[in-house]
């Protein structure tokens, strides 16, 4: 959680410290609401995070850089009440001005990472001027996503799926519950026996051309890395071609280990 927290904002960590700062040396009671009202909106992703129930996005740290504001200024203002504070009250100003900047600067390189800026890349490096055709081919196009969710709404069953990169497809399906995905708290049992779980149907992006950092994270192809070919235990039932190629399975039987 704190490495999280310093990717989105460093700001904020230092609007903890200062904080927490002034809670312990001058016992300073609104402080500590102020403190309390960003940790617990902080806790809660964080257990969110721990639990599964949210992907390990930067984008859900988003509110970090904001919850910095409320944090910094109280501690601005408490100096500026004091002797030191309003001899200096310029280079403080400044010197959070400079925090916020460099704040920033962290968060774009942060994003800009494949291991940290999972699903913010393309942003990031298309921010920085940098090339992204590679990255691009991580998301679906428009066309295909609107091709694969109507499809999927036509058919019953659970569709077993990682959210890697069907992102735009979960967005545009009108049936969303019937989805089996990572964050789901039973994902693992039902990834380990589909049959037995209910599971009717498996979608599956084609690896090729992916980064490894983004292979790894498909939890799908962590438990059955050749998958994409097809298995014993699967029938092929349609594959969409676009940016990134889709195949469709139908679960006939239990897979067997690593298939």
């Amino acid at each position: 959680m704190i490495t999280r927290s310093l990717y989105a904002s460093v700001a904020y960590a230092v609007g903890v410290l200062a904080v927490a700062w002034l809670i312990l040396r001058r016992r300073d009671l609104r402080a500590l609401q102020v403190l309390m009202m960003s940790g617990a909106i902080v806790a809660l992703q964080a257990y969110q995070g721990f639990s599964g129930t949210i992907p390990p996005f930067l984008r859900y740290w988003v509110d970090l850089p904001v919850l910095a504001i409320p944090l910094l200024g109280y501690a601005t203002m408490s100096a500026a009440g004091t002797r030191l504070g309003r001899r200096h009250r310029t280079p403080l100003i400044v010197a959070i001005g400079a925090l916020i900047a460099l704040s920033s600067s962290v968060s774009l390189l942060s994003m800009r990472d494949p291991d940290v800026g999972i699903d913010e890349q393309i942003v990031a490096r298309s921010i920085l001027g940098e090339p992204t055709e590679q990255l691009k081919q991580i998301a679906s196009d428009r066309t295909t996503a609107r091709a694969i969710a109507d499809d999927l709404d036509a058919r019953d069953g659970l569709i077993l799926v990682d959210l890697d990169r069907a992102s735009e497809i979960i967005l545009l399906l009108d049936r969303p519950s019937r989805l089996v995905v990572n964050p789901d708290r039973d994902f693992q049992a039902l990834v380990a026996d589909p049959v037995s779980n209910g599971v009717s149907w498996v979608l599956l992006p084609d690896p090729a051309g992916r980064l490894d950092s983004s292979l790894a994270r498909d939890s799908v192809y962590r438990v059955y890395p050749r998958l994409y070919d097809g298995a014993p235990w699967l029938e092929l039932e349609r594959q969409f071609e676009g940016e990134t190629n889709w195949r469709l399975y139908r679960v006939i039987a239990e897979p067997g280990p690593a298939s």
